[in-house]
């Protein structure tokens, strides 16, 4: 195959080729490596006086450097993302939710005997909640389990789907010209 110093390529086999080397973040010896060093220097780890990172493109995707109109700048070598994600109120716009009932007294039922409270069921909901009585027509005062936060604080995942394959760099080939 010839390949360009520094091109990495994806592999259906889980073997890096002769000349290649798998793209897992492993630091390199820059004398063994210099053609590749001349080109990456040491944009993915090592000291630069002795060693080199490779790119660690293990669980993660390629995105291409830079910036586009409109889109996030992404710095050559840069790690980005997560795997997960805790949504709480603080990612979301401001915005309100009209609660949306229908009503039926309580009259002579075993939770509201008296009738004193009117049982509200959400608009596509099987839930129910009891509000107090209104005291002046059509003003009601909500219940305290009428309404309310949800969810646990708990992570999930934003991993897209994905194929598994194997990335790897080639250690020594064609040397890239720029013209």
């Amino acid at each position: 195959m010839n390949a360009f110093t520094g091109q990495i390529t994806m592999f259906s086999f889980d073997f890096a080729p002769r000349f290649w080397s798998l793209c897992r973040g492993q630091i390199v010896s820059i004398s063994q490596n210099t053609e590749l060093f001349s080109l990456i220097g040491d944009i993915y780890g090592g000291d630069a006086r002795v060693s080199m990172g490779l790119p660690d493109l293990s669980m993660r995707s390629p995105v291409h450097f830079g910036q586009g109109p409109g889109l996030s700048y992404f710095q050559l070598g840069g790690l980005y993302g997560t795997d997960t994600q805790i949504l709480d109120s603080s990612h979301l716009p401001p915005h309100n939710h009209q609660l949306m009932a229908g009503m039926a007294t309580a009259e002579n039922t075993d939770d509201s005997p008296d009738g004193s409270k009117t049982l509200v069921s959400p608009r596509g909901t099987s839930t129910s909640s009891y509000i107090d009585t209104p005291d002046i027509e059509g003003e009601l005062s909500m219940g305290s389990t009428a309404i309310g936060a949800s969810g646990a604080g708990q992570d999930f995942s934003v991993t897209q789907p994905t194929l598994a394959l194997n990335f790897s760099i080639c250690l020594s080939g064609i040397y890239p010209t720029r013209n």
